[in-house]
């Protein structure tokens, strides 16, 4: 029995000793394994940070009211600090627009988290926190002394259907984007601050077959630096982007040309007038302006951003153009009459002011922000004018037969900077590159282009400033091939520019700028005087006429009437603008009386409602002249809607013109004095009747 009784001790020692063995070698390999994956979670987030790019400084003070929908996983590294409440955030963004963080406090709804930690293969339930327990507190059993293990203040964020919101959107454009990296959109809380990190980044679906390519391109830009020799995916790309802002600028160019080359296409775009993308996962995202107007528009730049129910401010460029006309007698800026003075004559009356707008930015309500910012990002910006002059102008012409320009600051004084004058014959194979689709209505029209060269550097040497007006100035005649009448004489001016920074050969241009200058012609036909009214009138020919400005300082004129065929009485002048004028008759033909008194003439004019040009023309009652000059169509108590103008057609063309009948008086037969007067051959002539009467009567009798 004592035997026994030893043998089952031993046994019993024997067990012991291989139990406790049993769990200090499992308590081991559980710490173990547990510190193993504490550490692997917390290398994973740590390198997934991407600071400056890819973070969301998160604003303070503004409760976020989904946070308690939020789910959190309890992991051994969690902590109260992972259920902090969002707020308004704000995003740090890139040099190429605004972004303004205005994020709802509704975050979209969802209920899985883009990649939410893991420990060994089994799946973790998400919980709820309980806020009066501290999740995972180590015992301090004699440990009073021993640290908490360090807390991951990482949360990831179980949000999707993200919205991008355009702000100051121009009106028709459509926005697309286009999800370059893709990846978990995590929330980390910094002291009082909260971020979010994008992590486990990957290409975008649309751009995994191009990523070679676009690696390729990067690394020929930044060959010097040498910054993305070592990137081999999509995650070392965004680590240089990461530490690297400025590169953001030209990483946007090489995805919008791939887009553009490779026609990538997107369902997350603008449509309508509703400028929101909506239904976007966590990513970085580029925002692209796909579609711009014919006229008076220009591409807004990419803009990149990491999505979290962003709105993001277009700032687009659209330079502005005016052009207006002075000289002859003003209507308004852009409508006047003008005077002919003749082939020979050098009076170049006329004056074309062309106002350019220096390239500035533009912002919400149409501000201006006057800065170098948008043009910086042009390689190159090209900026010209180009000006078509109808064909009744003839332009005052330099030294070296090129057009005389002068350019000029908002006060009127020359402005020095270097610009060129070119004259343009316009044809089929160059007509889009002037942006015209049909060149038939400029056949016979003057061409010229003003250009200022390379804005961009003139505008960084401070010679010109963004918003600065310069004016270009020119003078003009009429040169007797002008329209008349109602029809004008049309100066047009546009300008085109360059218009997406992306693509240096692409240009857009403003609606055309015009100028209208009318004059209106004068015939007068010369008659004899009409005594009788059913009497023909019979046209006088070589009377001689002298037309006057208003002083009579300027005689703009010398006519003479025709003598043979349809123009036998007739003159013609080509042609009067509005004002007074003086006709003076310094010849009358052989045999008749000239005018004895000056006519004169009003014409004014004004526009119609609908842009048309309204004449109205008259002559100064005189008794002296007033039954021998005559005005078609004047305005009188019995014809009030008269405005002495006939219209008439020639060759075609309806024009209207000021038509005056001048009569002559024919010379008086003056007596004849100091000779024999008639009466001896009165008395003579009946003497003779006498005679034959008396011969007659004898003659009977016999």
């Amino acid at each position: 029995m004592k035997k026994r009784s030893i043998k089952n001790k031993k046994i019993l020692v024997a067990i012991g000793i291989v139990t406790v063995c049993t769990i200090l070698i499992t308590a081991g390999i559980l710490k173990l394994v547990n510190n193993s994956t504490t550490e692997s979670s917390v290398e994973s987030l740590e390198k997934s940070k991407i600071s400056n790019l890819f973070n969301i400084r998160q604003a303070e003070g503004e409760e976020d009211e989904s946070s308690s929908e939020r789910v959190t996983y309890r992991t051994a590294s969690n902590s109260e600090s992972s259920t902090n409440d969002r707020g308004t955030i704000e995003q740090s963004t890139t040099q190429r627009t605004t972004t303004k963080q205005t994020t709802s406090s509704k975050t979209p709804s969802s209920t899985t988290p883009s990649t939410p930690p893991s420990s060994g293969d089994t799946t973790q339930t998400p919980i709820t926190p309980n806020p009066s327990e501290k999740p995972n507190e180590p015992s301090t059993d004699n440990n009073t002394n021993q640290p908490n293990p360090p807390e991951d203040t990482t949360t990831p964020e179980v949000t999707s259907g993200y919205t991008i919101t355009i702000d100051n959107a121009i009106k028709g454009h459509v926005y697309e984007a286009y999800q370059i990296f893709q990846g978990s959109l995590y929330e980390k809380v910094e002291g009082e601050e909260t971020k979010k990190v994008l992590s486990d980044i990957k290409w975008g679906t649309s751009f995994e077959v191009y990523a070679d390519d676009i690696i390729s391109k990067l690394k020929e830009k930044y060959a010097l630096e040498g910054s993305y020799d070592n990137c081999k995916t999509a995650a070392d790309v965004a680590d240089v982007l990461a530490q690297n802002e400025s590169h953001a600028k030209e990483f946007s160019i090489i995805i919008g040309k791939i887009i553009e080359d490779k026609k990538i296409d997107t369902t997350h775009r603008t449509t309508g007038d509703t400028y929101k993308i909506t239904g976007l996962e966590a990513g970085y995202y580029i925002v692209v302006d796909s579609q711009i107007a014919d006229k008076d528009d220009a591409y807004s730049r990419y803009f990149l951003n990491v999505v979290s129910n962003v709105t993001m401010e277009v700032k687009s460029i659209v330079p502005h153009l005016g052009k207006t006309i002075s000289g002859g007698v003003k209507i308004d800026n852009t409508h006047n009459t003008e005077t002919y003075y003749g082939k020979e004559n050098e009076i170049y009356g006329l004056t074309f002011n062309l106002q350019a707008m220096i390239p500035t930015n533009q912002t919400k309500n149409g501000e201006n922000n006057h800065s170098k910012e948008y043009l910086a990002e042009y390689e190159n910006y090209e900026y010209y004018i180009v000006d078509i002059i109808d064909k009744g102008f003839d332009l005052y012409k330099d030294v070296n037969g090129k057009v005389a320009v002068v350019a000029k600051d908002k006060d009127g004084e020359p402005l020095d900077i270097d610009f060129s004058v070119e004259e343009v014959e316009l044809t089929e194979a160059n007509k889009l590159e002037y942006k015209l689709d049909d060149i038939t209505p400029y056949v016979g029209k003057k061409v010229f282009k003003i250009t200022i060269n390379d804005i961009k550097k003139q505008v960084a040497d401070g010679k010109l400033n963004p918003g600065d007006i310069v004016t270009f100035e020119y003078s003009a005649k009429l040169n007797g091939a002008h329209n008349v009448g109602d029809n004008p004489n049309i100066n047009e001016a546009y300008l085109i520019y360059s218009d997406n920074p992306h693509d240096m050969l692409s240009k857009s241009r403003t609606t055309e700028n015009k100028t209208y200058t009318y004059s209106i012609d004068l015939e007068l036909s010369k008659i004899a005087e009409v005594k009788n009214p059913d009497d023909e009138k019979s046209y006088l020919p070589n009377a001689v006429f002298e037309i006057y400005n208003e002083d009579k300082t300027v005689k703009i004129a010398e006519l003479t009437c025709g003598s043979e065929g349809d123009e036998k009485g007739q003159v013609k002048y080509t042609s009067l603008g509005a004002g007074t004028y003086y006709i003076r008759e310094t010849k009358a033909p052989d045999g008749y009386n000239k005018l004895n008194k000056d006519i004169k003439l009003v014409i004014a004019c004004e526009l119609n409602n609908d842009g048309t040009i309204k004449w109205d023309v008259s002559i100064e009652k005189n008794p002296e002249i007033n039954k021998l000059v005559h005005l078609t169509n004047e305005k009188t108590e019995e014809n009030p809607d008269y405005n002495g103008t006939k219209v008439v057609e020639k060759e075609g063309i309806s024009y209207r013109s000021i038509f005056i009948e001048i009569e002559n008086t024919s010379g008086a037969t003056l007596p004849v004095t100091g000779g024999i007067g008639t009466i001896i051959f009165t008395i003579v002539g009946l003497s003779i009747m006498i005679v034959a009467v008396l011969c007659l009567k004898s003659s009977k009798r016999k």
